[in-house]
């Protein structure tokens, strides 16, 4: 009498007779190892036993984050100026190190919730010169002006001071508008979106106003902002160069080029409604609103300005546990106490705060911030490349590994004769007088771990399986009143 008794079960096969076929006793054995490898389900319908077999899974859903092996002392440079895209990004570990690479993949990779604050910085590749460089927009209108005078001065609040200001004013505005128009987003834009899609965006606060990080699908955002949540992943600091708006009413609607043509600021439509209502009531007037671009100018309050408030309160509410700094020298104070407030968020939570520019952060922002892992010099439009060239580097590393483990060494294999397998596996072993028989392959069936001696013994008595084996497979099946079948 042979008995086969899985650990976790008290129910027994009798195996005591022949078997025709090696692929009938392939078969029973895989019926017998699938019934005790899984424990006793109530019967249910095909759809619902469709609709387990087909979990729902978003494709974006990130995996279980990785522990972090290596983090940066604060304040770590990484000068990727250098950068070679053509290269395997280990071949250039004498100029950008490859463990702060490491560090800057991780953050971007498998961050889960993730806040960026850009500048102009990041919209220069697409055309758009940033504001304070020898070569930004700041001395290109300062240039252009007839007084002279700086081009900081035509973001000041007191723009429309004089007819000269605001005419220069309008002019800007109406260069600026063409040529973000006729600009497409950057790599790093659209490595943002990407983030973003893949449900790992926090929020992007821009206080660039080309609206270029908006015109992609998963970087839009609502003008005026939305009172309550969902709040737009994209929120426009600075305001945005595509909309105007009246000083007096609020009205919003897309900016026309042509109505900032000349001198004079244009009349607000809704204004002039109102006021002709209330003209035809024999109302007096109150006043008719000037429109003007919807940006924000310097030592002026923003529009949307409380519900920023909010927005970046719930945002430090979150555990926010990376940030990102690019394309920025936080020369505003108000975007600068932000930076500070969720670099604290994101240290608190052991998350990765990077900073990415041309150029070094002054000591007073560091000393600001506090907490800086990793600072990146060099053009962001890099950063992409370098993503997906350590991408490469570890998949061939993993490759290597893999072939490492599946290569038997030579000294090894010529020297000692086949073991049985020991695996997590029911195996049988070889026999000599089969050899074209699945079992002189030692093919792995999955099913409980059984000791060596008792798979030498079942695959004894596979060879008089009789009949009755698979009336009792039946009984099994059904989970009903199974009884230990034995033929002495």
């Amino acid at each position: 009498m042979m008995m086969i008794t899985p650990p976790s079960s008290q129910e027994v096969i009798d195996l005591t007779s022949d078997c025709e076929s090696d692929i009938e006793i392939t078969q029973i054995i895989e019926n017998i190892v699938e019934i005790y490898d899984s424990p006793p389900s109530p019967p249910t319908s095909e759809s619902d036993s469709d609709s387990k077999c087909k979990p729902k899974t978003n494709p974006y859903k990130p995996k279980r984050k990785p522990k972090l092996k290596y983090r940066p002392p604060n304040g770590t440079l990484l000068n990727i100026e250098t950068y070679d895209s053509s290269l395997p990004i280990e071949n250039q570990d004498d100029d950008i190190d490859n463990e702060d690479v490491g560090f800057l993949h991780y953050a971007l990779k498998y961050s889960k919730r993730i806040a960026v604050i850009t500048g102009a910085g990041i919209s220069v590749a697409s055309g758009i010169p940033d504001f304070r460089s020898s070569n930004g927009l700041f001395q290109g209108i300062k240039s252009t002006t007839t007084t002279g005078s700086s081009g900081k001065a035509l973001f000041e609040s007191d723009v429309y001071r004089s007819e000269q200001s605001t005419a220069e004013f309008h002019a800007m505005i109406n260069q600026l508008h063409e040529m973000t128009q006729n600009s497409e987003p950057t790599k790093f834009h659209r490595m943002l979106n990407t983030i973003s899609e893949e449900d790992r965006l926090l929020r992007l606060y821009t206080q660039n106003i080309d609206c270029l990080e908006t015109t992609l699908p998963h970087l839009r955002t609502t003008v005026p902002i939305m009172n309550k949540p969902p709040y737009p992943p994209t929120i426009q600091l600075h305001g945005t160069i595509n909309y105007m708006y009246c000083a007096k009413c609020n009205w919003n609607s897309e900016l026309e080029p042509g109505l900032f043509s000349d001198h004079q600021p244009p009349a607000c439509p809704e204004c002039l409604k109102l006021d002709e209502t209330r003209r035809n009531d024999n109302k007096r007037s109150q006043g008719i609103g000037c429109l003007r671009p919807r940006i924000v100018l310097y030592n002026e309050f923003h529009p949307d300005g409380e519900k920023i408030g909010q927005i970046s309160s719930t945002d430090l509410r979150s555990k926010p546990d990376c940030l990102i700094i690019a394309g920025t020298s936080l020369k505003i104070p108000g975007v600068k106490r932000l930076v500070k407030e969720l670099a604290r968020a994101v240290h608190a939570a052991n998350g990765c705060i990077i900073w990415i520019n041309i150029e070094q952060p002054n000591m007073s922002i560091v000393d600001s911030i506090e907490h800086l892992d990793l600072i990146v010099t060099g053009d962001c439009q890099d950063i992409p490349s370098i993503i997906e060239n350590y991408d490469d580097q570890l998949r061939n590393t993993k490759g290597k590994r893999n072939y490492k483990r599946q290569t038997p060494s030579p000294i090894s294999s010529a020297s000692s004769p086949k073991k049985t397998q020991r695996s997590g596996y029911l195996s049988a072993p070889q026999s000599p007088q089969k050899k074209d028989s699945k079992f002189a392959k030692n093919k792995q069936i999955k099913g409980r771990v059984i000791k060596p001696e008792t798979q030498n013994l079942i695959h004894k008595r596979l060879q008089s399986l009789t009949d009755r084996v698979q009336s009792v497979n039946t009984g099994v099946k059904s989970r009903k009143g199974l009884k230990p079948a034995f033929d002495n």
